[in-house]
């Protein structure tokens, strides 16, 4: 299958001091004008931003999206309606390509037309380390074809379900899935994952580093101190409904247990922070009694969560709102 162009969908929400600087490392791209078309799709109107994106779309290839919805799966999904490239990759608005990244994914993607999902490793920009965000990235390239269910295991461990600016798939098999991707508040680097598992074709996981991932201070999203409270409470509570529903998607899959425990990680934070110790979608805990066992990090957060609120609020403040 021939890739005759490549689709950059910008994201951004809100917050505005990096978007310039996001795009600005799509262009300076060494992939030729003719084979990339950028789609920004952010949720305001800024003078000086749209400006210099109108001066830039005389050069290149730019279209740019007003979309109000908060949810990043419809930003993404109004992008992908927009677009006419063969191969569609993602950057959030606080994440940087390094300047080889396009001209690698075309040319994976052209060479083999077997692979539909791709995911490159990427730099820390801020105040965390690698291994406290991934716990597996120093590995060989991973190509997983028909053995995806064999060697699951394998794939689980590596970083591939984490950080949407790190990964492309092909549009015909993203298109498929645009009703179940529109729904989705903020997991969409999972989603696009999984759902590349139930697809017939490829999946290449490259542990070359192609993105600058920001890890972000959280009071970039709000005005002052007050408000970072009920913002993480907030995200909490959508990334729970994600796996809520990627869960009754992919119920009956074989990666079923990483679903469960990505479901059982948000399910405890979402309790931890609120101050009933309950939720607007309880889970039966005992159903979770194995994962909870195997797993150092939520054997921590199910006892943390039964504490009282008053002892609760430490935890919050000291690992959660700082």
């Amino acid at each position: 299958m021939d890739v005759n162009k490549i689709s950059v969908i910008i994201t951004a929400h809100s917050r505005k001091k990096y978007i310039l600087e996001a795009l600005s490392s799509v262009i300076n791209n060494n992939l030729s004008k003719d084979k990339l078309e950028i789609i920004i799709v952010k949720n305001y109107i800024d003078s000086v931003i749209d400006s210099e994106i109108e001066r830039l779309s005389k050069q290149y290839n730019i279209i740019s999206i007003i979309e109000n919805d908060f949810r990043l799966g419809a930003k993404i999904s109004k992008g992908v309606k927009s677009s006419s490239g063969d191969v569609i990759t993602f950057l959030e608005d606080d994440d940087i390509y390094l300047p080889a990244r396009l001209s690698n994914i075309f040319q994976i993607f052209e060479k083999d037309s077997n692979i539909i999902f791709y995911h490159n490793m990427f730099e820390i920009v801020g105040d965390k380390k690698i291994n406290e965000i991934v716990s597996d990235y120093r590995h060989n390239i991973i190509l997983a074809c028909n053995d995806k269910r064999k060697i699951w295991k394998q794939i689980a461990k590596t970083e591939a379900k984490f950080n949407l600016s790190s990964m492309a798939i092909r549009a015909s098999v993203l298109r498929s899935w645009m009703d179940l991707i529109s729904r989705i508040n903020l997991a969409v680097d999972n989603t696009l994952f999984y759902i590349s598992l139930t697809e017939k074709g490829c999946l290449m996981i490259d542990p070359r580093i192609f993105t600058k991932f920001r890890v972000s201070d959280k009071k970039d999203y709000t005005k002052n101190e007050k408000e970072l409270y009920p913002f993480v409470q907030f995200m909490t509570e959508k990334f729970y409904e994600d796996f809520i529903l990627l869960h009754s998607v992919f119920r009956d899959s074989y990666f079923d247990y990483s679903l469960r425990e990505g479901l059982l990680f948000w399910y405890l934070k979402h309790r931890i922070l609120s101050e009933k110790n309950s939720t607007n979608y309880d889970i039966h805990i005992t159903k979770f009694l194995d994962l909870i066992l195997r797993n150092r990090l939520l054997i921590i957060l199910y006892f943390v969560s039964l504490l009282p609120y008053s002892i609760r609020k430490y935890f919050i403040n000291r690992y959660f709102i700082r």
